[in-house]
């Protein structure tokens, strides 16, 4: 059943499941300009983060991260910044 003020997912059988993300990116210091953007993104929920240089590698962990079994990204982890 689905409850009052809940989303409901788009067939409307329920309420939808909330995964929540933070993502920073900025600019590489560079000599040349411009420098190089990089980022990462922190799943709330986990405490994974992982770090990208492509905003398609961004979006990869986002699908990854809430479609299970999907094959994701080669990331850094935490730590393991490029």
């Amino acid at each position: 059943m689905h409850k009052p003020g809940a989303p409901a997912v788009p067939n409307g059988e329920g309420p939808a499941s909330r995964q929540m993300f933070i993502v920073r990116v900025w600019e590489e210091p560079s000599r040349e300009r411009p420098g190089a953007w990089r980022g990462s993104v922190d799943h709330v929920g986990s405490g994974q983060r992982f770090y990208f240089s492509r905003l398609d590698d961004l979006q990869a962990f986002i699908r990854k991260t809430i479609e299970p079994g999907e094959a994701g990204p080669t990331l850094f982890d935490r730590g393991d910044r490029p």
